[in-house]
């Protein structure tokens, strides 16, 4: 019964968060004392741009960690920790040669709170 519950819980949270072809469900903290779900995620985009000359980029070069605010449900605050890779660019012309994934249906680049979230307020 526990399982089933955790499950339902899993699904429903995959569900209200943004983007889910993009961005994959990985695991979620409760506290209860700060009213505040944090939801970790991570980028699973199958091809990533450079931004500069709008290469596509397969070389990882490393990953990291963005905090995003989300919209609130009920009474506890969103806070989605996103994992997402920085790409080597391979063309020899472009003046970027590591740059960020961005996933521009959920975020702006340098934001801290997704699209929706920025709409609504």
């Amino acid at each position: 019964m526990v399982i089933n519950r955790i499950g339902k819980m899993v699904e429903l949270l995959t569900q209200l968060l943004p983007s889910p072809e993009h961005l994959q469900f990985q695991n979620y903290e409760l506290d209860v004392e700060q009213q505040q779900i944090r939801v970790l995620m991570e980028s699973v985009q199958q091809t990533v741009y450079c931004p500069v000359c709008n290469q596509a980029s397969y070389r990882v070069h490393s990953f990291y960690e963005r905090t995003l605010a989300d919209l609130p449900w009920a009474n506890y605050q969103i806070v989605i920790k996103l994992t997402v890779g920085k790409f080597f660019c391979d063309q020899e012309r472009c003046d970027r040669k590591i740059f960020t994934e961005r996933i521009a249906g959920v975020m702006a680049p340098w934001a801290r709170r997704t699209k929706r979230l920025a709409a609504q307020l």
